[in-house]
């Protein structure tokens, strides 16, 4: 129950924030996941791609912070109740 707590915490934060880019949790847990899988059963390669025309459609500026660490560390600080 207390990993629940804080998984709920990581989704709250942005919301909070008020954020375009709500899906930042979501990112990272299936990237995790997909690290962690492919550790436990060997997989030593693992192909990734996006397609631009479908998942690049707001401006630059508006929400693609979600793989910048002090961008999401500070969305935690300001709005966050734990660590």
């Amino acid at each position: 129950m207390l990993l629940i707590g804080k998984s709920l915490e990581i989704f709250r934060c942005p919301l909070k924030a008020s954020t375009p880019d709500l899906e930042i949790p979501t990112d990272h847990g299936i990237i995790s996941l997909l690290y962690k899988t492919a550790s436990k059963y060997g997989v030593k390669y693992i192909l990734n791609g996006t397609n631009v025309q479908t998942e690049s459609i707001l401006p630059e500026k508006w929400g693609y912070g979600y793989y910048d660490l002090t961008y999401i560390k500070s969305i935690q600080m300001k709005f966050g109740n734990k660590k």
